[in-house]
């Protein structure tokens, strides 16, 4: 799913889910001429994807990052600490403004996902937390830092 916004500052795409696969998907983002657009990037972690796939993925995310001012990727590529070396290289490689959402929004990077494995052992939930949290019945407040 593709949304574009037009607004009196310039033109925003948020991109859900695409990761950078559809190369008709790029093409069309492109073609709306967005300033921003906001998109996952690829399931670096996945051993489903393929080496074609990541090759797709780079050749479409270079294509976008250079028909628009400033690209956003997360969600799938901060999954692994790989997603954001390639994140870093893409804009090295393009000259562009190519992102992470902490780093639009003037946050500290935390790559939960990629540490998950680390977080559960430093901070571990008991035994049916996650059954008790998708009912409602249990909350994150324990597990939250200042």
């Amino acid at each position: 799913m593709k949304t574009r916004i037009k607004g009196e500052d310039g033109v925003f795409v948020h991109a859900s889910d695409i990761q950078l696969l559809d190369t008709e998907a790029v093409e069309a983002i492109a073609a709306w001429q967005p300033d921003v657009v906001l998109a996952s990037g690829p399931a670096l972690y996945s051993d489903s994807l393929s080496p074609q796939q990541q090759q797709r993925a780079w050749a479409n995310g270079v294509r976008l990052a250079r028909s628009v001012n400033t690209l956003i990727l997360d969600h799938h590529l901060l999954r692994s600490e790989e997603g954001l070396d390639r994140l870093e290289h893409l804009a090295s490689e393009t000259g562009g403004n190519v992102l992470c959402g902490a780093d639009f929004m003037g946050y500290v990077r935390c790559l939960l996902e990629a540490r998950r494995v680390e977080l559960y052992e430093e901070i571990p939930v008991p035994e049916g937390w996650h059954a008790a949290y998708a009912m409602g019945e249990a909350d994150v407040g324990a597990f939250t830092r200042e």
